[in-house]
């Protein structure tokens, strides 16, 4: 319950975040009504109450976690850029260029809150690349591709559905 509470406020925010900066190109006034002011604190404190109920309830270190740190990195860097975009930044072209970069971290952290990769969308490629990598290395050293890693290796080893041996 409280993931999709997560999810839904996440959406709804980056929406409002990209509602926001389309007017601020446009220079349209709603940019500057109280509403529009005051709805996207409430869902990013809704956002944040979510997630931090998360932690509690899986017990779990977000430090501890590779991708939770870079996610939180991440996090940080998008909200400096969007007050640069929204408040700080000097020029028109400056507020732009902070807007798309906030819009790009966001879509980083997205990618790794899906992955559950600090690389985001570059881990499946990579790890497809390392599995070819790999692939190529078995060929070579006389083993068969298709044929599962326990027969494979010495009758003493036996591997988890992660390729790990113990």
């Amino acid at each position: 319950m409280l993931k999709i509470l997560h999810v839904s406020c996440a959406a709804l925010s980056i929406a409002g975040f990209t509602l926001r900066g389309y007017w601020m190109i446009m220079d349209d006034p709603r940019l500057r009504s109280r509403f529009t002011r005051v709805l996207p604190h409430l869902l990013d404190t809704l956002l944040l109450a979510s997630a931090i109920g998360m932690l509690v309830i899986w017990q779990a270190n977000p430090l501890a976690s590779e991708w939770l740190s870079a996610k939180i990195i991440a996090l940080l860097l998008y909200i400096v850029l969007g007050m640069v975009a929204f408040r700080f930044g000097r020029t028109r072209s400056v507020r732009i260029v902070a807007f798309a970069m906030a819009l790009l971290t966001v879509f980083y952290i997205v990618t790794v809150a899906y992955t559950k990769s600090p690389l985001g969308m570059l881990a499946p490629a990579l790890a497809q690349a390392a599995t070819g990598s790999q692939s190529s290395l078995e060929q070579q050293s006389g083993r068969t591709a298709g044929a599962p890693a326990a027969q494979q290796v010495s009758p003493g080893w036996r591997s988890c559905s992660r390729g790990f041996r113990y």
